[in-house]
């Protein structure tokens, strides 16, 4: 299977247990623990994710919760030519095009998240919602490992 980048949403669904996403978000976290699936997260996510978590879990448990988070999955850049994509792409929201972008750069063939409605420019990656994923391909691990 191609690599995934994860949303920041997905992201915090697993790690804040926001029920009942964090269901399917957990399955594709552990998909990756048993070597199914080749997950990327962008950098900007994890600075996403501090800066959400910080304010309920403090400094200290949210580095511990993003290291453990980092061991799961690769790092896609956003560097200089991904802002310059991004900030040039006509997308209303900034983050998404950046995120979008970085998948790209990464060979990312798909982009999981819950606001489908949010990549409607994004063309060249398939997008689904963590639901359709499991349902998809985690619920016939056999279809992973072809």
């Amino acid at each position: 299977m191609e690599p995934i980048l994860l949303d920041t949403d997905i992201c915090l669904d697993s790690i804040a247990g926001r029920d009942p996403w964090n269901v399917d978000a957990n399955r594709i976290f552990h998909a990756s623990v048993e070597g199914l699936v080749d997950l990327f997260i962008s950098g900007l996510t994890f600075s996403n994710l501090f800066y959400l978590l910080r304010r309920t879990h403090g400094s200290k448990k949210s580095i511990e919760t993003l290291s453990a988070m980092r061991d799961l999955v690769s790092v896609s850049t956003v560097d200089e030519e991904i802002v310059d994509l991004a900030l040039n792409s006509g997308w209303s929201d900034f983050e998404d095009a950046l995120q979008y972008y970085s998948a790209l750069n990464s060979g990312c063939g798909v982009l999981i998240t819950r606001n489908l409605s949010d990549y409607q420019k994004a063309g060249n990656i398939t997008l689904m919602d963590s639901a359709t994923f499991v349902s998809k391909y985690l619920d016939d691990a056999d279809y992973l490992r072809r």
